[in-house]
């Protein structure tokens, strides 16, 4: 997901007839973390509009809020339409809608493992034994790939920038490759620091996933799945306090 910014200056370009100047920052936006490097073709001058077009979209810890909001945009603008079919009476979308749940939630999961959160060793239960947090999401997730045959059949992401451009609203995997690109654009960087051992976007990680863990489990639920269970499972995770 672009910000306002990005595209402001990108419809400014095509304002000025500047066709190669927008197609050079709209592709810096879209892919922020891919170089442009001389030995394939672009020039300094590209280069400069690539950095300058990048700089418009701050890092997720350094405005977590718009982090947020382009998570939520991207997201809605693949279920918005099938959430509108499904409440109309169309059956034929549980299969996407729960596809797309439980990816949220495996997304979720990963974010949740690599910030450090201790889920691992939070009970599920109140004596103290049984399934940890984790396993219960994880167990989720597989009751979703269960329900989904096709689940096993996911395309691989696309390596063609673009290449789901056209694809009507209803391919899941087009989807998928898209809610991709919109977690990996903004957390890419923070697992870097990360692992060079910056606990400060330790809090940045866990919002982030509690934030997917929500939309994830919000999806599923309008899917048709009990998410009873992994909405405990989040609040004990994250010790929220009883509604």
């Amino acid at each position: 997901m672009l910000t306002e910014e990005q595209c402001a200056e990108i419809a400014s370009a095509l304002a000025d007839d500047d066709v190669g100047k927008a197609e050079v920052m709209l592709y810096a936006a879209r892919y922020p973390r891919e170089a442009l490097p001389a030995k394939e073709s672009f020039t300094e001058q590209e280069r400069k509009w690539a950095t300058h077009v990048r700089s418009l979209r701050l890092p997720a810890d350094v405005d977590l809020a718009s982090a947020m909001r382009r998570l939520d945009g991207a997201i809605r603008s693949e279920i918005a339409d099938l959430f509108e079919r499904w409440e109309a009476g169309d059956d034929r979308l549980a299969h996407s809608l729960r596809q797309l749940g439980a990816h949220l939630l495996e997304h979720a999961c990963s974010v949740v493992e690599r910030t450090g959160l201790p889920v691992a060793q939070v009970p599920a239960s109140p004596n103290g034994s049984g399934p940890t947090v984790v396993d219960d999401l994880r167990d989720l997730a597989g009751v979703l790939e269960r329900v989904l045959t096709s689940l096993q059949t996911l395309a691989r992401l696309s390596s063609q920038p673009g290449d789901e451009l056209a694809v009507p609203t209803d391919d899941p995997d087009a989807m998928l490759r898209r809610i991709d690109r919109a977690v990996d654009a903004d957390v890419g960087r923070l697992y870097e620091r990360k692992d060079d051992g910056d606990d400060a976007v330790l809090p940045v990680l866990r919002r982030r996933a509690r934030h997917l863990l929500e939309l994830g489990t919000c999806e599923a639920g309008e899917a048709g799945i009990d998410v009873t269970g992994v909405e405990t499972a989040v609040e004990a995770a994250f010790e929220l306090p009883d509604a």
